[in-house]
């Protein structure tokens, strides 16, 4: 029985899903001594490609449907053949080329990369790489005939004619499907390249993607810009993001519960309204109390999603997008709970809303906590969810109760979210405070929150070797101009509580994992951007690059090449050319250990 032309254009498809399961096979052979992986990324990466056929499907289904309706039998074969030879091109091309060049990264090649070849003075490499690697072409040619192959079959039994009306059924109930193939999620963000760490072992998930799907995915983001400001050797003079810590000293591991408090920027600490205090607990912990190390520190970036690869990974927020979402998702991170479970701890992760949000669940696997805790993890009353997900009082309390059946020593990190617009916190905590706005009255309430949780964990018997590290995500999306100074963005508190040596406490996120490394005696090499050495501190906001520490304020716009001074205390130069070039190394540096995913080597 001849099959219908609608019948042919999704057995395409089905070969086009086939051909991605079978090139991972390649991949696997060409690759395996350089993957982690078991059978069950085989079966998990099946979901990236039924995404990107559903792509593919997406935006192809309109043609294939115009091309069922030219009767002339030559012309209708022979557009079909190029439309599926093109959409097997987009498949076989970035796999191949992924054969060669992951064994220089390590990872699957993101869009920005070929066009990094195309345009600049690596391409000079490809002529090299063709002669190491003489299989790969071969291997393309085998597989376009074999596709060629199975076209040819489609072809000789197909149908140019056929109902046009039970084509136009078809083909519309397709289009729907293939959006939510390519979504290939129900909840609010569609899968993502970070979302293979998910599955399992975050070093595997290469194997669970497939090329084409990394090349589409990050398709819309900017290209890394390749310039060079100095030679390589003399940037390690000026900056070098490894650092080795060696101690003669026994080493201690204390359990350690990080707490980031969603939107607690320094200015809105210390506030009373209406003679009611705002933050007591939080005022009284971060001044008063003798057992705490505090200072008004510095978060790396403006949003939620920036904090965890910072304070977790030294990793500054230095691109158009934040990292997590960037081309460069899956590197490899010499991640703070991954070396912490090296050395023993159990690491784990609590936070109130949906798994997706903020991608947070793909980030704490990627950053090696073993055990996450989100909504649906969690229960509670439904009078204890908000517009975001459970409120702070029972993720705090989820917290505890699973601190007290961990074996000790544990490394734990909650992430609150009831100080997060709107802030609809529950109806008889709000009933609490009349007096206080609502944005008053949740900060309040995520400050009593706090008080209980400490006061709790004061009779758990794991309190007293346990360290808690206190901070913010971010300040505030408002911030008062009076008195501006740059820093207000982005300062937070950060405070260190039930420390057992005093020591001044660390200055930003990207300083809090080293400072610990130090205090705890570990003989570690770290990788990351927050060095103490450094004086300079350095964030990127809208397009400028800004350079500061109490003498002076640089503003450096990468596309004209220009600086500005905002501020110097003095008319040193000297001091000012050295800034200049410690941020050009370090910039140069950081975008060269992206593009080869060379973070933490």
């Amino acid at each position: 029985m001849k099959w219908g032309f609608f019948g042919y254009v999704l057995k395409t498809f089905f070969l086009l899903f086939l051909s991605l399961a079978l090139l991972r096979l390649q991949f696997l052979l060409v690759n395996h001594t350089y993957l982690t992986w078991n059978l069950l990324d085989l079966w998990m990466g099946l979901r990236f490609d039924l995404s990107l056929v559903g792509y593919l499907a997406f935006f192809t289904l309109p043609l294939y449907y115009l091309i069922s309706w030219i009767k002339d039998r030559k012309i209708h074969n022979t557009l079909f053949f190029i439309l599926s030879t093109l959409l097997f091109l987009l498949c076989l091309l970035p796999e191949c080329w992924d054969l060669v060049y992951f064994q220089y990264t390590l990872k699957r090649s993101s869009f920005d990369l070929y066009r990094f070849f195309t345009s600049g003075e690596d391409q000079q490499m490809l002529g090299p790489m063709l002669r190491r690697f003489w299989y790969v072409p071969f291997l393309c040619v085998a597989w376009l005939g074999a596709f060629f192959w199975h076209m040819r079959l489609l072809q000789r039994r197909m149908d140019s004619e056929g109902n046009h009306s039970r084509y136009s059924f078809g083909f519309a109930m397709a289009f729907a499907l293939s959006f939510l193939m390519a979504r290939n999620s129900f909840g609010p963000k569609p899968l993502g390249v970070l979302d293979a760490t998910v599955f399992g072992d975050p070093a595997r998930s290469q194997l669970r993607l497939n090329s084409p799907f990394v090349v589409l995915k990050t398709l819309h983001n900017a290209p890394l810009p390749d310039r060079q400001y100095m030679h390589d050797e003399a940037s390690k003079r000026w900056f070098n993001p490894h650092f080795s810590y060696h101690s003669s000293n026994p080493e201690k591991k204390p359990n350690v519960v990080f707490i980031i408090l969603e939107s607690f920027g320094t200015q809105q600490l210390g506030k009373s309204s209406n003679q009611i205090a705002i933050t007591p607990f939080l005022d009284s912990l971060l001044h008063q109390d003798s057992n705490t190390v505090a200072c008004q520190g510095l978060a790396n970036g403006k949003t939620s999603i920036e904090c965890l690869p910072a304070l977790f990974s030294g990793i500054p927020s230095l691109l158009e997008v934040p990292f997590v979402l960037s081309n460069f998702s899956t590197n490899r991170l010499n991640a703070f709970p991954a070396l912490a479970q090296s050395k023993g701890y159990q690491t784990l992760f609590f936070h109130g809303a949906e798994a997706g949000s903020m991608r947070f669940q793909a980030t704490a696997h990627q950053l090696g906590f073993q055990h996450t805790f989100f909504k649906h993890d969690l229960h509670a009353s439904s009078d204890l969810t908000g517009s975001w997900g459970y409120h702070d009082e029972v993720v705090f309390d989820a917290m505890i109760h699973t601190l007290n059946t961990t074996a000790p020593p544990f490394l734990s990190a909650i992430f609150t979210l009831s100080s997060h617009e709107p802030y609809d916190i529950p109806q008889q905590r709000r009933n609490k405070y009349p007096q206080l706005t609502r944005e008053q009255a949740a900060y309040r309430y995520t400050d009593d929150c706090l008080r209980t949780f400490f006061n709790r964990s004061k009779r758990q018997k794991w309190y007293k070797n346990t360290v808690f590290v206190l901070t913010a995500d971010h300040t505030p999306v408002h911030l008062s101009s009076k008195g501006y100074r740059f820093r207000y963005y982005y300062e937070v508190p950060i405070a260190v509580v039930n420390l057992p040596t005093r020591a001044n406490a660390p200055q930003e996120h990207l300083e809090i994992v080293p400072w610990l490394i130090k205090q705890w005696n570990w003989d570690v090499n770290w990788y990351g951007y927050g060095n103490g050495d450094n004086p300079d501190k350095i964030r990127y906001l809208n397009g400028i690059y800004h350079v500061w520490n109490p003498h002076y304020h640089l503003q450096f716009n990468e596309q004209t090449a220009q600086w500005k001074v905002v501020y110097a205390t003095n008319t040193d130069t000297n001091s000012l050319d050295r800034a200049k070039k410690r941020f050009l190394a370090l910039l140069q540096r950081y975008r060269h250990d992206l593009r080869y995913n060379a973070l933490g080597m």
